[in-house]
């Protein structure tokens, strides 16, 4: 132990301090955090029926509730499960980064990217679906690099092996789909840690692959069945055709009515306050004094004139629809952007200072109804509350520091070598892909979308840094094979 101790001593670090900050939250607010109103629908359809997808959410994080239900009826119960999942997660990111050639401080501080973090806290002690379903995402990857398959002299059993592997890892990667589902773009990147980092042969590595994505339709087709059986939707998520508003919600912050025609009886959807002063999209979809939603609750027959309105308001002001994903991704990267007077989605939607003393009404309801009378809402937190809100900002990797770990993916893909530069690409892909598309399919920045991703695109550039010291090294060699050459005697096989 003390070996081990002397070796991963930064690591150890890390952890301990990530142990004490999920007691010390611990301390502050037994119970969790009831702050967000996402909550009420998965304790709602823990109790009831775990579909829920016309309310845009899949079964996975309510299963999750109702299994640690029967076995603790505390709220509280969850809430220690997730803290205990991101310090898993974090280690296996740290032995995944190790297993690709990482250097060792170079992982811890990939890994502390994810244990040290408040937004991390905040997000576990809230009862939501993003640390479940990154520590699933987490486990898939680290499986494919960790699990010690090699290639043996009977291929039968290989192919067995690898076969099973590539099953576990579908099934640990569509799990944190269905528990969240902004996580199913981390497949492509799981994908080609299959192909990329498996240390078995090619044809091998294609069965593997094979054999995950396989499993991922299989579990795919199973979920919308059962799906379907259960509530008549099949799909992933959608939302019920009386409050479908079409593109009306990501429109309404900028459109102006003298760019295009106005279809008939959807004359309030029009505003005159400017564009900049407007709430944001999130205002327009839930808010039943948005104009939208007013107008549907009158005139439920409008829904494909709204529909039509919002349509037409893109097509005429496709300028400023590109212009709020640039904002989106300016903001994203700490390049400024507008931010909306309401309903704004960046870093304070994770903000622990006040987060205590404001309990969603409708996430008490669903707690007390599951978890019994009494259960919620939480108590104002006590010390060391005010210190871990005062560390948040300072643990929050800024939109900069991932425009470095962006530059650092790129150096190592473009210029490295070996077994990094393959998992940076790998580990690129399940990292970037799903906090890029979130930004552009959403056309705003909303920071809890981006967090899940930030691990990995952390250890993304950690493993890039090895590919770039994995070709120094390499460099290095060829130059003293050359120099000895080089001094060598005539015919002493210099050449």
């Amino acid at each position: 132990m003390r070996r081990l101790l002397r070796r991963h001593w930064l690591i150890a670090i890390v952890l301990s301090l990530a142990v004490l900050l999920r007691l010390a939250i611990m301390v502050a607010l037994p119970q969790p955090l009831m702050s967000y109103t996402d909550a009420n629908v998965y304790v709602r359809a823990a109790q009831e029926y775990l579909f829920r997808p016309l309310e845009g959410r899949t079964a996975g994080y309510p299963l999750f509730l109702r299994l640690s239900h029967d076995v603790s009826g505390s709220p509280t119960f969850p809430v220690v499960l997730q803290h205990l999942l991101s310090l898993v997660g974090g280690l296996l990111l740290y032995a995944t980064a190790l297993a690709v050639r990482v250097p060792r401080a170079v992982a811890a501080v990939a890994a502390a990217v994810w244990l040290l973090s408040i937004d991390w806290l905040w997000l576990e002690h809230q009862l939501l679906t993003e640390t479940l379903a990154s520590a699933l995402a987490m486990a898939a990857l680290a499986a494919l690099v960790l699990v010690p398959i090699r290639q043996r002299e009977n291929q039968w059993v290989t192919a067995a092996l690898v076969v099973l592997l590539g099953v576990g890892v579908g099934i640990l990667a569509m799990s944190a789909g269905f528990v969240r589902p902004a996580l199913f773009p981390v497949l492509p990147g799981v994908g080609l840690a299959a192909l990329l980092l498996m240390r078995v042969s090619l044809k091998m590595r294609v069965l593997t692959s094979t054999a995950l994505v396989l499993t991922c339709l299989v579990m795919l087709l199973g979920y919308l069945h059962e799906q379907e059986k259960k509530t008549g939707f099949y799909g992933l998520v959608g939302s019920p055709p009386a409050q479908d508003l079409g593109g009306y919600p990501g429109v309404a912050p900028f459109a102006q009515c003298s760019k295009f025609k106005v279809p008939r009886g959807t004359r309030s959807l029009c505003e005159n306050t400017p564009a900049d002063s407007r709430p944001g999209s999130d205002y327009y979809y839930w808010d039943g004094s948005s104009p939208g939603r007013k107008l549907l609750a009158a005139h439920p027959n409008l829904n494909a004139s709204i529909k039509l309105w919002a349509t037409r308001a893109a097509a005429a002001q496709s300028g400023d629809v590109w212009g709020t994903q640039v904002t989106a991704f300016q903001r994203l990267f700490g390049f400024g952007g507008l931010v909306r007077p309401v309903t704004d989605q960046g870093t304070q939607i994770l903000n622990l200072k006040g987060a205590d003393a404001g309990p969603a009404a409708v996430a008490v309801d669903a707690i007390n109804a599951y978890y019994g009378p009494g259960s919620a809402p939480n108590k104002p937190a006590r010390a060391p509350w005010g210190a871990l809100t005062a560390l948040q900002p300072i643990t929050r990797p800024s939109g900069l520091v991932l425009v470095l770990f962006g530059l650092v993916l790129l150096a190592g893909v473009a210029f490295g070598r070996g077994i990094g530069r393959r998992a940076a690409i790998a580990f690129g892909a399940a990292g970037w892909v799903p906090a890029l598309y979130a930004t552009y399919a959403g056309g705003l920045f909303n920071w809890r979308y981006v967090v899940p991703s930030v691990p990995v695109i952390a250890l993304a550039a950690a493993a890039a840094v090895a590919a770039l010291l994995a070709r120094r090294g390499t460099a290095g060699s060829e130059r003293t094979r050359r120099m000895a050459a080089d001094a060598a005697p005539v015919g002493s096989g210099g050449w």
